[in-house]
This record gives structure tokens, C-alpha cells and sequence, in this order.
């Protein structure tokens, strides 16, 4: 593990691409309603923070608009990431 975290610590601009790749899996996951992320949830969880509490407090469909809102957002984030520090921070 120390390996890898002075891997990244060397190379940051990577980590935009693993909030990229977490992104894509959940926009996926949103669009072709994944069971493993929006199915089998308790029903006495009404965090929002938790998606299903989020899936309990709006439903299913409302849950994966918002999961997939959410997932650009980190898509995008990734990416800005990933150009700062490629191109614009000195190695």
C-alpha cells in the first residue's frame, strides 16, 4: 500500500482519472438501473447521504436521476483535475 500511495503522490494526476472511472461505473450504473446499487435496500434509512435513503425518501427513478446528476459532476471534477495537473502543475 505504501507503494502505491507514493506512486500517487508522484503521478496526482491520476487520481482525477480514478474519479473519473468511479463516475463513469456510477452514471452507468444510474442509467441501466443496476440492482447492486439501487436494489435490496433497508426500508428504515432516509439519509440522503445514503443511496438508499435517497432511493427510500424519493424512489427509485428520482434516486437514479440523482445519482446520475451527481456522477457527471464527478466526471467533470475528475477531468478538471487531470488537466490541472498534467499540463499545468511543473513535475
Amino acid at each position: 500500500m505504501d507503494k502505491f500511495t507514493e506512486w500517487l503522490k508522484s503521478n496526482p494526476e491520476y487520481i482525477g482519472l480514478l474519479f473519473v472511472v468511479v463516475g463513469i461505473v456510477h452514471l452507468v450504473a444510474a442509467i441501466r438501473d443496476a440492482n447492486w446499487l439501487f436494489g435490496d435496500v433497508s426500508t428504515n434509512t432516509h439519509s440522503a447521504y445514503k443511496i438508499e435513503g435517497m432511493v427510500n425518501k424519493y424512489g427509485r427513478k428520482r434516486a437514479r436521476w440523482m445519482v446520475g446528476f451527481n456522477s457527471t459532476g464527478v466526471i467533470a471534477a475528475g477531468l478538471v483535475w487531470f488537466v490541472i495537473c498534467f499540463f499545468y502543475v511543473a513535475k
